[in-house]
């Protein structure tokens, strides 16, 4: 699955567009999904320049680092931030198993 993929199924797991989490809005639940998004990515194999390419108010440092350990203190603390995460997560790992089945059948 592409990036832009990902970040759409994220998104619209937890009900926002790509351009709305793609933007600099600091909103928490903004921030939020963009933390899960951003994980998602680097979970699925994405570097953090890659990943930099689409959030654009990152620097390939702050990927690394800061969204890192944000996203370690919030999933170790914030239960709401944590219920978000493991959606987001199951929708991703439910759209790659899809895109497998697809391949397979074909």
């Amino acid at each position: 699955m592409n990036k832009l993929e990902i970040i759409n199924t994220v998104a619209k797991s937890l009900g926002f567009t790509v351009e709305e989490i793609t933007t600099d809005c600091r909103k928490s639940l903004m921030l939020y999904t963009r933390y899960i998004a951003i994980q998602v990515l680097k979970e699925e194999g994405y570097s953090p320049e890659d990943i930099a390419t689409v959030f654009t108010s990152y620097v390939v440092g702050s990927i690394k680092n800061h969204c890192q350990t944000v996203f370690d203190e919030l999933i170790r603390y914030n239960q709401k931030f944590k219920g978000m995460y493991l959606k987001a997560a199951k929708a991703v790992e439910d759209m790659d198993d899809e895109n497998q089945n697809e391949k397979k059948s074909a």
